[in-house]
C-alpha cells in the first residue's frame, strides 16, 4: 500500500492523443471504392471527449422499429422465399430492462455477467458515452440498464424487470437480416456526417469544437461484416515506445439490438463470429477471471460497480484486423489516462500470475475489484481487500469497521454524498485502489507495472494469511501515527506494517525487473515523497535494471528517507549472492534462500517482520541462523 501523494490540482492537455493512432484523418486512396473505405462516425468526436478529465454522456437520435420481432423476421422470410417458414420462428433472445432497487441488486445483476447497457437499445445510437441520463432520474439515482439476453436466462431473484420484446436474432443469415433491416428502415445505407460536439444536447462542458473524419484502407467484405482488429497499447519505456496486445480483455460489438461479446488472445486479437450490416460499434470493457477493472467517482457512484469501457467508435466497412491503439497518455488525470493505466492493469494481473507461478508461490484471489482514482497520484496503490471480505460473512464485521475507517479517503464529499457513498461501498468496495492523477512520469510503462506488481502482491499476501491478519493490517496503516507514508518506526504497529511492505516493495520491483530488465526507466525514491526531498534516482547500470539496483543498494540507515524503516531490501538480500554495494551500508552474508522459501514462511501467518523472522528460520531448519539475525537486525528487526 503506497499512499505516496496528497491530492493535487489535474493536469489537462487539450492536445491528448488519439487512442488510436491508425484511425487518423485521411483522404480516400484513388485505389479503394467509396463503398470499401472504412469510415467511423464518432472516433474524432470519442479522441476529444477522452482527452477531458469529465465523462461524456451518451447521444442517442430517434425510436427504432425493431427488425428482429417475430413478425419481422416471419415477413422477412416471406419477401425472400415466397411463403412463410413451415414452422414459426421462435424466439433466442429477449430485449430486457431491468430495474435494480437498490445498491445490493446493482451488486447481484452485474455479477450476472451481462452486458448492461444504461440507454434504450431502441433508439438510435449516435455514440456511445461514458453515462447516459434518464428522464425523470437524477445522476445520483440508479438507473435502468437494458440488455439483450438468451431467452432461456435465468433472471436473478428479486431485481425488477420486464421485457419489452422477444426476438428472433439470426447469426449468420445475412440475406434475411438486411431483408428485416429493410422493412423495419434499418438498413440504414445513407452517409451522415461525423459526430461532433456541435450535435450534443448533454455535455458536462460547452467546447465547440467540431471535426470530420474519415479513414482509409482496404476492406474485404467478410472482415466489413465480421469485426476484427487487434487491441493494443502503447509502451513507454527507455527505449521502446511500440505496442503489444491487450490481454483477455472483453470485447463486445454492437448494432441495434444484436450483441457479441468476445476475447482477445494472448496478442490482443479478437474476431467476430456473427453477421453485423453496418454501422456497429466496437466497446472494450476490462473485466475478465482475475479482476474487473472500474473508475471510481465522487458521483454517480453507481458506475463504478462496472468495469471500464473504452468505445472504439461506430464503424462502417471497418478493414481486417484494424488495430485500435491505446496511446500513451500526455496527461495524468484525464479518461484517456484510466484508459492507459486500465490496459498497463489488465495486462499486469495476467504478467503477475504468471511469474508467481514460475517462482513457484502462491497468486493472489481470482475475481478481485480493481479500483482506479484521479483523486490520487499516479504512484499512488492501496490494497484494502474490502469487497473480498465484505462478500465474506465471517470477516463483515471487521471489513465494515475498516471501510468506516478508510471511507474518507475513498469518497472525500460530505454529507448526502458521503452517505450514498458509504452504503454503496457495503457492497461494492475496492479490494485494490490504483491512482492515475497527478504526476505523469510515473506514467512508464516498468514503474506503473511495478505498482501494479506491487499491490497484487499485497493481495497474494493476504490470500496466504486470510481476513483477521489484513484487517489489522489496514487498521495499523490507518492508524500508525508520525511522518512519512508509513508513519513512525518504532510503535506496536510499525512491525507488522513493515512485514507486508517490505515483501510487496521486493516482489513488485523483483517482477518488474523480471518483465522489462534492462527497457526499464529510471526513478527516484528513498526520500521525503510529501517535500520530494533527500531523494535518489535510481537508473539501469552495466547488466542492471533500475529495478535491481534499487533492491540491491537500499539503505535502511537513510534517515532523511521517513520511509527508511521498511525493509524494502530485506528480502532481495536474503536472495542475492555476491557483494553487496558500498551504498547500501548493509554488510550481507546470507545467500541461498530462494523467493518460495520466503513466501513459505509469509504463508505462516506470522503477526510482523519479527516473527517472520522466527518463522523464515524454523521453516528452513535454521539454515544460516547467524547471518539471517545479523542481516534482519541491521534493518532494525
Amino acid at each position: 500500500m503506497r499512499p505516496r501523494f496528497f491530492i493535487l490540482a489535474l493536469a489537462f492537455s487539450a492536445g491528448l492523443l488519439a487512442c488510436r493512432k491508425t484511425e487518423t484523418i485521411q483522404s480516400p486512396s484513388s485505389e479503394t471504392s467509396p463503398e470499401q473505405t472504412p469510415v467511423c462516425y464518432d472516433c474524432e468526436y470519442l479522441r476529444q471527449a477522452y482527452a477531458d478529465v469529465e465523462d461524456h454522456a451518451t447521444q442517442l437520435g430517434g425510436h427504432i422499429n425493431n427488425p428482429y420481432l417475430i413478425e419481422n423476421m416471419m415477413q422477412a422470410y416471406k419477401n425472400l422465399k415466397g411463403q412463410y417458414p413451415a414452422q414459426r420462428f421462435s424466439s433466442n433472445y429477449l430485449y430486457i430492462e431491468f430495474r435494480p432497487a437498490d445498491f445490493q441488486q446493482l451488486d447481484q445483476l452485474e455479477e450476472k455477467d451481462v452486458d448492461l447497457f444504461d440507454y434504450p437499445l431502441d433508439q438510435k445510437l449516435l455514440t456511445e458515452g461514458d453515462y447516459f441520463l434518464q428522464p425523470g432520474k437524477s445522476i445520483e439515482d440508479i438507473p435502468s440498464y437494458y440488455a439483450v439476453v438468451p431467452a432461456n436466462f435465468s433472471f436473478p431473484a428479486g431485481i425488477p424487470y420486464r421485457v419489452i420484446d422477444e426476438m428472433f436474432i439470426p447469426g449468420n443469415d445475412p440475406e434475411l437480416e438486411i431483408e428485416a433491416l429493410r422493412i423495419t428502415n434499418n438498413l440504414d445505407e445513407d452517409d451522415e456526417p461525423a459526430f461532433s460536439n456541435n450535435q450534443l444536447n448533454k455535455k458536462r462542458h460547452d467546447e465547440d469544437i467540431a471535426d470530420s473524419y474519415g479513414h482509409s484502407s482496404s476492406a474485404t467484405p467478410s472482415c466489413r461484416n465480421f469485426p476484427s482488429g487487434q487491441i493494443l497499447v502503447q509502451n513507454a519505456l527507455l527505449v521502446d515506445n511500440n505496442y503489444r496486445g491487450v490481454r483477455e480483455v472483453r470485447v463486445v460489438v454492437r448494432r441495434l439490438f444484436k450483441v457479441e461479446r468476445l476475447v482477445t488472445d494472448a496478442h490482443g486479437n479478437f474476431a467476430c463470429n456473427k453477421y453485423f450490416h453496418n454501422k456497429f460499434t466496437v466497446l472494450a470493457k476490462f473485466k475478465d477471471k482475475y479482476a474487473r477493472i472500474s473508475r471510481m467517482r465522487p458521483w454517480a457512484i453507481h458506475e463504478q460497480f462496472f468495469p471500464i469501457k473504452i468505445n472504439f467508435g461506430r464503424w462502417k466497412n471497418l478493414d481486417c484486423g484494424h488495430e485500435f491503439r491505446i496511446e500513451h497518455p500526455a496527461a495524468a488525470g484525464t479518461i484517456a489516462t484510466s484508459h492507459w493505466c486500465a490496459a498497463i492493469t489488465q495486462n499486469g494481473l495476467i504478467e503477475h500470475h504468471e511469474m508467481c507461478n514460475e517462482l513457484n508461490i502462491g497468486t493472489p484471489p481470482m475475481g478481485l475489484t480493481i479500483m482506479l482514482s484521479s483523486e490520487k497520484g499516479s504512484g499512488h496503490g492501496n490494497t484494502y481487500m474490502l469487497n473480498k471480505m465484505l462478500h465474506n460473512n465471517a470477516a463483515v464485521n471487521g471489513a465494515e469497521v475498516l471501510l468506516a475507517s478508510v471511507i474518507t479517503i475513498l469518497n472525500p464529499f460530505a454529507g448526502a454524498a458521503a452517505a450514498v457513498a458509504a452504503e454503496a461501498y457495503k457492497y461494492r468496495a475496492p479490494d485494490i485502489k490504483y491512482g492515475y492523477g497527478d504526476d505523469l512520469s510515473y506514467l512508464t510503462t516498468d514503474r506503473y507495472c511495478e505498482l501494479v506488481y506491487h499491490e497484487l502482491s499485497h493481495a497474494l499476501h493476504y490470500n496466504a494469511v486470510g481476513n483477521d491478519w489484513w484487517i489489522k493490517l489496514g487498521m495499523a496503516e490507518n492508524k500508525n501515527p508520525g511522518v512519512g507514508t508509513y508513519g513512525e518506526c518504532c510503535t506496536d504497529k510499525a512491525p507488522r506494517i513493515a512485514l507486508a511492505e517490505g515483501w510487496a516493495y521486493y516482489m513488485g520491483h523483483l517482477l518488474a525487473d523480471k518483465k522489462w530488465g534492462m527497457s526499464s526507466t529510471s526513478f527516484p525514491e528513498q526520500g521525503d515523497f510529501d517535500t520530494n526531498r533527500f531523494m535518489l534516482e535510481f537508473s539501469n547500470t552495466t547488466g542492471n535494471s533500475s529495478h535491481q539496483n534499487f533492491l540491491e543498494t537500499y539503505d535502511p540507515f537513510k534517515i532523511d528517507d521517513p520511509n527508511h524503516w521498511i525493509p524494502k531490501g530485506l528480502f532481495y538480500d536474503l536472495t542475492d549472492s555476491g557483494t553487496e554495494p558500498l551504498q547500501s551500508r548493509v554488510v550481507d552474508e546470507v545467500s541461498g534462500f530462494q523467493c518460495k522459501h520466503l513466501f513459505t514462511a509469509l504463508h505462516s501467518g506470522a503477526a510482523d517482520i519479527n516473527e517472520y523472522k522466527l518463522a523464515l528460520l524454523r521453516e528452513n531448519h535454521n539454515y544460516m541462523r547467524d547471518q539471517v539475525i545479523n542481516l534482519f537486525h541491521q534493518y532494525g528487526y
